[in-house]
């Protein structure tokens, strides 16, 4: 490919629009990895803004004329579910924040975050999505964070 500003091995960075989520960016850029030629990508990132997707998912995407692929719609889902935690704690300790997100990680989970007071988690279809999340509003019942969905995978998804 001759974009190499969003390329990186087999792996291609796509444009996910956050216009309607809310959040003050505009965008949100990912690494998906290419399935076939018909802009047919999974997702390889845990998404930290944009809400119903999460990694794993089979969506389509299209090259744009700023030389990324932007995302249009999901075709498949890949079983995993999305939450979002913000700090609560003022001044931010991290120190908690971090026991809470090892605590996740024995769980079997992994998260991506901005370091500090956003932090995007990653629930594969082989956790137990209940015992988790009861896990999440117990440790914002605390007082140490907020919990929200991004997109929750169903069985029947």
């Amino acid at each position: 490919m001759e974009h190499t500003k969003q390329v990186n091995d087999d792996m291609v960075k796509v444009s996910f629009d956050l216009k309607e989520t809310g959040w003050k960016w505009k965008e949100e850029k990912m690494w998906a990895i290419p399935v076939n030629s018909n802009g047919e990508f999974r997702l390889d990132n845990i998404p930290l803004l944009v809400y119903g997707v999460s990694q794993g998912d089979i969506f389509l995407a299209e090259l744009a004329e700023d030389g990324f692929f932007h995302f249009k719609s999901v075709i498949k889902r890949g079983g995993h579910s999305t939450v979002r935690v913000h700090s609560k704690t003022d001044p931010i300790d991290l120190n908690i924040i971090r026991t809470y997100l090892d605590a996740l990680n024995k769980f079997g989970c992994n998260y991506e975050g901005n370091g500090s007071t956003l932090y995007a988690i990653d629930i594969s279809a082989e956790n137990d999505l209940s015992k988790i999340i009861g896990f999440l509003k117990e440790i914002e019942a605390k007082g140490v964070w907020e919990y929200e969905e991004g997109y929750i995978h169903k069985a029947d998804n």
